[in-house]
């Protein structure tokens, strides 16, 4: 390849990435509207009921469901969005391009007022997050990634800073991150198995955890449990982003835009092999 050809391939990179944090960013402008309507549910009281799958859902979740779908819709004519709230409406839509919407991840948290509740919108291509959107309306804080153009976390000011994963400054200081509203013997006996022995298990609710790796505030989170596409598309895209990894609970690449929206065991992690531990 020449220099020519060489300087060409690397501006039409640039270009691309730019154009792709163009689009998150213009996501990330709508899941902080829906934020704003979350936060005015939160504050004024809802009830809550629960679904066929024995998860809870309130007027929150539905007012931003609504609110994403109108201005996604606006903003990104012809990708279809595919949220949590209708997943069922058009499947064929999973077969194209996509925006993945979860638009309120973590409504136990809401319930239980502990302000661990995000907005998750990514855009899925090829089976793979191409970008990912994690507003946390409680922090008034959003996280975005591209994995090959960047993470940045955006503060209430709109201050934008670059976020990177990091490995634990010694042998004995992982911080792994389990959830809230799950028992923890299976990530025991995970972590056991890989000899894996954190400094810190701090439990976190929803997406956060992603963004905690991706900030290199934390640098393990198992998943064992039930999760779908919608909860993990924006995170991945996020964590990949910042230099880390997403794998499925065996080191396998994870991936989107399947027939079963359900996923397998995950690992979110500062590093890929962070889980390989010593054994």
């Amino acid at each position: 390849m020449t220099m020519g050809s060489r300087s060409a391939t690397s501006a039409a990179a640039e270009m691309a990435a730019s154009a792709t944090l163009d689009a998150a960013f213009a996501a990330a402008e709508i899941a902080e509207i829906a934020g704003r309507e979350i936060m005015a549910v939160y504050r004024r009281g809802f009830t809550v009921r629960v679904k066929a799958d024995d998860s809870p859902v309130t007027e929150a979740d539905m007012a931003s469901h609504h609110l994403l779908l109108r201005e996604l819709d606006r903003a990104f004519p012809g990708t279809p969005v595919v949220s949590e709230e209708d997943a069922d409406r058009d499947p064929a839509a999973r077969a194209a391009d996509h925006l993945l919407v979860d638009p309120l991840d973590g409504t136990r948290q809401f319930v239980r007022r502990n302000g661990e509740f995000v907005v998750n919108v990514a855009l899925v291509s090829g089976g793979r997050a191409v970008w990912g959107v994690i507003h946390a309306p409680a922090l008034g804080v959003t996280y975005l990634g591209a994995p090959g153009a960047g993470a940045l976390r955006i503060e209430p000011d709109g201050t934008r800073t670059p976020i990177h994963a990091a490995a634990p400054v010694g042998p004995d200081a992982m911080v792994v991150l389990k959830s809230h509203s799950r028992t923890t013997p299976r990530q025991d006996a995970w972590l056991a198995a890989r000899c894996i022995r954190p400094l810190r298990r701090p439990a976190v609710g929803s997406a956060l955890k992603f963004c905690m790796v991706a900030e290199g505030t934390a640098h393990l989170a198992p998943c064992l449990h039930a999760t779908c596409e919608w909860d993990t598309a924006a995170g991945q895209a996020l964590v990949e982003a910042a230099g880390g990894a997403v794998t499925d609970a065996e080191g396998a690449p994870f991936v989107y835009a399947k027939a079963d929206l359900r996923n397998p065991w995950y690992v979110a992690q500062a590093w890929p092999g962070a889980d390989r531990g010593c054994c």
